[in-house]
């Protein structure tokens, strides 16, 4: 899995802009001060701002990331989840839950964004929230956590936020949020997968065709219309979400900072032998990287295992702007 590191960056005095995504924040945010930058890549596709009220001891993060999958509903899911089930805030009070879509600043996209806030029962914080969206492929993620506001205040104070975010209008308005449910049925996935194995040559005209493969799979009209379901094998460290409830692929997102892995069914035919198989890619929505293909659908659990032996055999720089260039690994020995 992608590794991601963090430096943080204090601010001075003014208006600090995050070149990348347009995104620009303030000294000032209403009554919320900003304070340091944090970074968590290199190059500044995943960074964060931080907020803070001292007067209501309220604070708040704003995380502007890139994602394999930019989707909404995913993230939101993955966000919440993370929330509610964080030690450090406390246990959160399900019966004063508040949530739903809203329409982001700078022409989003109407009711393309999520956000929900709880209640908290412990000695600290006494309310939390997430919100997140999409503009033109840049996630924005929202947390805030009050120890004096109630959850309808924080509801309020969060919506009062996001509406100062300040970037370019977006090109691409995002379609209206879909709230993610339960699979009806769990992914059928009995035996782990093994690796298909190829000779050297094999190993480099399947790292050469894996760029038509990723294209079949995603970047389609049909892409666009697909109804994802979160499958019962689903974790707190990660969430497996199926398209159409998809029986041959699914999506397996880490966390809730834009980390994702896909593995979806592939056909080689006249090219080697095996000719089908099932592709594993693992994206941070700067870099995708593709591993050895195997033999069937690898179970969720499988996953993390597989990508601590593999390594990649062919890398695709996913950055806006990129085209999605190719870099094949050549393998070593036989």
């Amino acid at each position: 899995m992608m590794a991601q590191e963090m430096s943080a960056h204090p601010l001075a005095a003014g208006t600090w802009q995050h070149d990348l995504s347009t995104l620009k924040v303030a000294g000032e945010i209403g009554s919320f001060s900003r304070g340091a930058v944090n970074r968590y890549d290199q190059d500044g596709y995943n960074v964060s701002v931080q907020l803070e009220d001292t007067e209501t001891q309220t604070i708040a993060t704003i995380y502007v990331f890139r994602s394999g999958r930019p989707n909404v509903g995913v993230w939101a899911d993955r966000a919440a989840s993370v929330m509610l089930s964080n030690p450090a805030l406390g246990k959160a009070d399900m019966e004063q839950i508040i949530r739903g879509a809203f329409t982001p600043p700078n022409a989003a996209g109407a009711d393309s964004g999520y956000r929900v806030v709880a209640g908290i029962n412990g000695e600290g914080f006494r309310s939390t929230g997430a919100a997140i969206y999409n503009h033109d492929g840049w996630l924005l993620k929202i947390r805030m956590s009050s120890r004096t506001l109630s959850p309808q205040g924080l509801d309020e104070t969060l919506m009062s936020i996001i509406a100062k975010i300040d970037m370019d209008a977006a090109k691409q308005p995002a379609p209206a949020f879909v709230q993610i449910e339960d699979c009806t049925q769990q992914l059928k996935t009995r035996k782990n997968a093994k690796i298909n194995r190829y000779d050297m040559v094999g190993t480099i005209l399947v790292g050469a065709a894996v760029g038509a493969a990723r294209e079949a799979v995603r970047g389609s009209a049909a892409e666009a219309k697909e109804t994802w379901c979160r499958d019962p094998s689903s974790k707190w460290e990660y969430g497996v979400y199926r398209a159409d409830e998809s029986e041959k692929s699914y999506l397996i997102a880490f966390g809730d900072a834009g980390v994702s892995a896909e593995a979806s069914n592939v056909n080689f035919s006249g090219l080697v032998k095996p000719s089908r198989g099932y592709m594993l890619s693992v994206s941070d929505g700067v870099t995708e990287e593709v591993y050895p293909i195997l033999n069937r659908l690898p179970k969720p659990a499988q996953i993390a295992e597989l990508l601590g032996k593999l390594s990649p055999i062919s890398t695709f720089d996913v950055r806006p702007g990129a085209a999605g260039e190719q870099t094949i690994v050549i393998p070593s020995g036989k």
